[in-house]
């Protein structure tokens, strides 16, 4: 029974990771000053471009 609840709640939070990433809304992104494309919230440098992002 626990292993169902588990599966069951796993499924629902991948699903919503899914739907927020795939639908375009961020989950804390911004633009790249020096590139401007979206790029991470969390991240220091741009993923694209490579430049450090204050």
């Amino acid at each position: 029974m626990r292993l169902i609840v588990l599966l069951v709640v796993l499924a629902s939070v991948f699903l919503l990771l899914r739907r927020f990433r795939g639908s375009g809304a961020s989950l804390g992104s911004r633009q790249c000053p020096h590139c401007g494309q979206q790029i991470p919230a969390l991240g220091m440098y741009c993923p694209i471009c490579g430049q450090r992002v204050v």
